[in-house]
């Protein structure tokens, strides 16, 4: 409710390692994962929570004083099924969900702003606008039909300038509601930034998007990170790494995603997952933990990291390699499949991977600094950001993340080393995704053609698209992502 998703995420997993068949602790974990946007485990967990409920009901007596509780979270479960159901592409499963939230009660103003939602995504947009404009005569709750017309008409290549002008003043005044979960005013000042930036109104724009970021809560040090990422080139440097005793493993079945964000990781791994040789997992802590686990891995900022690879034994790369191997294997399901890990956050750990699976495939998303980090600022960025509060911290963020990247591209691809490295610029990625995607995958050793990509994920459309426009705002991060200085 104040914005700490991350850490609710932790101790939403600690109360269901516990309580493993406690329904409302399964709804809360369902709930919290869906808001970190790991929306395939997140359906997992609702969807049992949501079917225990309901039989709950069903045996229940209508007396029963908690009742209207145990209802309202079976809606807010079935509301949250069919967003997460929604996000991966599952329309069914989230017509299902938000039809039987809608007959224990049609009046909810959460379900029929969901179903409009997943209305103008299969795209009925008049159908969707038909429905908010049914809630607001019916004088339901105005918060979450003002919210989904504002993403409806944003959805649309169709709206006019005077219908996003219209509701401008309806986000303003829910805005200015006191008390409004953060999560929920966050969403509302992204909606009225988006519009304004649609509009062609910088400043408006970037006021709001100001706004909604101060509201991430996090007690980030960008001196930290960059201190590590410093710690990080200078440790594993291609000196040190030939001194250590690779083992007898091979990476050619695994690959790694990286690049700062809003780079164009997102719309890469949407689009490999057409080819059925390739099995896309993630966000997976297995790097993580095989690193915490046999690498001595220590705390770093974001996620524990692993340093002084000349102490490294042979055998603990060997061990290290073996676990990863198995877990993504187990988890793809399909033998002789690529593993491919999505972690944003796997970027000092793949030096690591690189040393643990000989031949690995690493994929390095670039793009232009000043782009991803205005992009990132003004994105809602689910998962765990801390950074992503001030633009300046999200720049440094962003120039430490190429900084990495910049040295893994010179030292991992080194003969000495072996692994294979394939770059991806974002413009190349915009100009012709399917074409990019394709080069990708038969760079990971896949029979891939353009013409098994059936979709193509949007790409961003806000501040980072059109930077120039926001120059009064970026001056600052302009002269610290200055080839010179980062």
């Amino acid at each position: 409710r104040v914005g700490e998703v991350y850490e609710a995420s932790r101790r939403a997993g600690k109360l269901r390692a516990h309580f493993p068949d406690d329904t409302p602790i399964l709804a809360l974990h369902g709930i919290v994962l869906a808001k970190l946007g790991v929306h395939p485990q997140a359906l997992s967990d609702m969807v049992l929570a949501a079917q225990k409920t309901e039989e709950a009901l069903k045996e229940d007596e209508e007396g029963n004083p908690a009742r209207p509780r145990i209802v309202d979270q079976l809606i807010r479960l079935s509301v949250q099924i069919c967003r997460s159901s929604i996000a991966i592409e599952e329309d069914a499963a989230a017509e299902e969900a938000i039809e039987n939230a809608l007959q224990w009660d049609p009046d909810r103003a959460d379900a029929v702003a969901a179903k409009a939602e997943l209305l103008s995504a299969q795209g009925d947009h008049d159908g969707a606008m038909k429905l908010i404009t049914e809630g607001f005569k019916e004088k339901l709750d105005s918060m979450p039909l003002t919210l989904a017309r504002a993403r409806v008409l944003l959805a649309s290549d169709q709206s006019s300038e005077d219908e996003l002008r219209e509701v401008i003043p309806q986000l303003e005044n829910e805005i200015a509601v006191a008390g409004l979960p953060v999560p929920e005013l966050g969403d509302l000042l992204r909606a009225l930034g988006t519009i304004q930036d649609r509009l062609g109104a910088p400043d408006e724009a970037f006021n709001a998007f100001r706004r909604a970021a101060r509201l991430r809560r996090s007690s980030y040090d960008p001196r930290n990170y960059t201190v590590m990422t410093t710690r990080i080139i200078t440790d594993w440097s291609l000196e040190n790494m030939k001194k250590v005793v690779k083992p007898d493993l091979s990476g050619a079945k695994h690959a790694l995603i990286l690049g700062a964000p809003m780079s164009g990781v997102h719309q890469l791994e949407e689009m490999l997952k057409a080819f059925d040789d390739l099995s896309v997992l993630g966000p997976l802590e297995t790097l993580t933990s095989a690193g915490m686990q046999f690498l001595n891995a220590r705390q770093g900022v974001l996620r524990p990291v692993p340093l002084e690879p000349n102490k490294l034994r042979g055998t603990q790369l060997r061990d290290a390699g073996g676990a990863y191997q198995m877990q993504t294997q187990a988890m793809a399901g399909i033998p002789d499949t690529v593993c491919v890990d999505t972690h944003p956050h796997n970027i000092p750990n793949a030096g690591a991977a690189a040393m643990m699976l000989p031949g690995i495939n690493i994929v390095c998303c670039r793009r232009d600094p000043v782009e991803s980090s205005l992009a990132c600022y003004c994105s809602e960025m689910p998962g765990n950001h801390p950074y992503a509060s001030e633009l300046l911290d999200t720049a440094g963020f962003v120039a430490d993340s190429n900084r990495m990247l910049d040295h893994w591209i010179k030292v991992l691809g080194d003969e000495a080393i072996g692994a294979n490295i394939i770059e991806v610029q974002y413009s190349e990625l915009v100009a012709d995704p399917k074409k990019t995607a394709a080069r990708v995958a038969r760079e990971l050793g896949v029979d891939a053609r353009a013409t098994s990509i059936k979709s193509v994920p949007g790409f961003d459309q806000g501040p980072g698209a059109h930077p120039d426009q926001y120059r009064n705002f970026t001056r600052q991060i302009r002269d610290l992502l200055e080839p010179a200085n980062a």
